[in-house]
């Protein structure tokens, strides 16, 4: 049952949450079987018809109607937030964790070191001779299921596939975490309603995937064995020591299976665990806090004013991270189309077809989206309440904010998304021109020394447009905001080197905010 966090008891909702639910499962894909379990869990209803439902699960894609229905729909259910794989790919996240690694280092370090190429490949390649030793592994920006990673020692072992687009660039963890002797990481799920004001809840329960060779070390012989340093279940089903029937090694477990095995071999297991959790739980929440803004922005970037979209949306999102020996917790990505699926597959004639039910799957998808469910049926019809419930079953809430009246800490991507609502039109949030940009700074004191001349400003907005996009878009300005401030800092210790006044970033955007007002 749903409990009040305060009180313990029943909450008020218990009714809205046990009450009939339509879904059109007519486009979950791969899902199919897991829907079909949750709906007889709840004696919830099924539909193939569109109109029927109260909750459309789109799968791996937007529909091509998704604008009509979100923005005329009040009674719906979106299961995807327009603009969300926009945020995913590696150089995106990586830029907005980047952000605000500069601006709070003690608070979002835990990420390994990055750069994003070939816009860092100076940068980049002055790490790897600084320390020619470190592996770095590099994904395409753009890739999913493992396809075209590699682990590197020097920037000419790239491949000419990857040179081709832009890829992330990563300090490869030599130190992992092992179980079986074999490398692990973790898949955890979080569920976003939103998008403004946005709640997050964590999954108690998670999938770990383990690579099916034992861990060695990255070496010039082994380097390229994905079955060794890539957890991918996609990669290592392939794997000549894979057998799903095996009950001597399973590739998959549940994260409680891997927190058991803690458990048994260390003395003070619990504690550890414990510390495991909360870290887990602490990344999730700092990289949703981190990508809020931009979950804002892309939907008014398309839609022009939030109040346009009149259905409720979610998004289930999936977090990947890899604990070291020493149990430090590491993001590598998010994913915005994590598997739902509860089968396991086999491939027919270049079909995949689902065979037979895979119990780790159940055990762990089933109870969450059937609880991450229950609370869309309370959402749809009192999107106010969430921010009320912190934990309901096996779910438990890790965020609850608003963009532009945001209360929580690290608030800077939020306040920057501020400024840029401040001087942009409803009408139209795709971008900056450059009147908009100059007169946002204009109303600094410090624009108008020497520091910042017009032309200087002039000059940054130009460098930063992008060809697809006549304005600057809301990651750029967030770019430029920070040159800007950067600039100013430099030209003042630099007149005079004693002068410790010098603002932070968070506070310069403060300061814009309180003069634009």
């Amino acid at each position: 049952k749903m409990e009040d966090a305060n009180s313990g008891e029943p909450s008020q909702h218990d009714t809205l949450a046990g009450s009939a639910m339509t879904i059109n499962t007519k486009y979950a894909d791969r899902a199919t079987e897991m829907f079909a379990e949750v709906i007889k869990l709840n004696n919830w209803k099924s539909t193939h018809t569109d109109g029927e439902e109260d909750v459309v699960w789109t799968g791996p894609n937007d529909l091509e109607n998704y604008p009509e229905l979100i923005t005329s729909r009040s009674d719906l259910v979106y299961s995807r937030f327009p603009g969300f794989k926009q945020i995913t790919p590696k150089n995106t996240l990586e830029f907005l964790l980047s952000m605000m690694r500069r601006s709070y280092p003690e608070v979002y370090n835990f990420v390994p070191r990055s750069f994003l190429l070939p816009a860092e490949t100076e940068a980049f390649n002055q790490a790897i001779a600084a320390d020619p030793k470190v592996t770095w592994i590099c994904k395409p920006s753009m890739g999913s299921y493992g396809d075209n990673i590699e682990l590197i020692n020097a920037y000419d072992e790239l491949s000419e596939n990857i040179l081709k687009e832009e890829f992330l660039a990563q300090e490869y963890v030599l130190n992992p975490f092992l179980v079986d002797e074999r490398k692990l990481d973790f898949r955890l799920y979080v569920v976003l309603y939103g998008p403004d004001p946005l709640t997050a809840y964590i999954c108690d329960e998670g999938m770990t995937r383990f690579c099916t060779a034992k861990y060695q070390a990255p070496t010039s012989d082994n380097k390229k064995n994905d079955f060794m340093h890539l957890t991918n279940f996609s990669i290592n089903k392939y794997s000549p020591d894979y057998d799903e029937s095996s009950s001597s090694f399973e590739t998959k477990r549940s994260c409680s299976d891997v927190f058991d095995v803690i458990r048994k071999q260390y003395p003070d297991g619990d504690e550890i665990v414990g510390k495991i959790k909360r870290d887990f739980a602490r990344i999730c929440q700092l990289t949703v806090n981190a990508i809020h803004s931009t979950v804002r922005h892309n939907i008014e970037a398309e839609f022009g004013d939030l109040s346009a979209v009149k259905s409720s949306l979610i998004q289930i999102v999936g977090f990947d991270l890899l604990l070291d020996s020493e149990f430090n917790s590491w993001l590598l990505e998010i994913n915005s189309n994590p598997s739902l699926c509860i089968m396991h597959e086999t491939e027919v004639d270049g079909v995949t077809v689902p065979t037979v039910v895979c119990d780790k799957d159940y055990e762990i998808k089933v109870p969450f989206i059937s609880d991450a469910f229950t609370l869309v049926n309370v959402y749809r019809k009192d999107p106010g309440v969430l921010k009320d419930i912190t934990r309901h079953n096996t779910m438990t809430q890790i965020y609850s904010d608003s963009v532009l009246e945001p209360a929580g800490e690290c608030r800077l991507l939020h306040n920057i998304k501020r400024v840029f609502n401040q001087i942009t039109s409803p009408v139209d949030r795709t971008g900056l021109t450059l009147a908009e940009f100059t007169s946002c700074l204009a109303r600094l004191e410090d624009v108008h020394s020497k520091a910042v001349p017009l032309s200087y400003l002039e000059g940054l907005y130009s460098s930063l447009l992008k060809e697809d996009n006549p304005k600057m878009s809301y990651h750029a300005f967030c770019s430029a905001l920070e040159q800007v401030h950067s600039k100013i800092r430099d030209v003042v210790q630099a007149s005079n080197p004693d002068d410790k006044s010098a603002t932070s970033f968070p506070e310069f955007i403060s300061k814009i905010i309180d003069n634009s007002s």
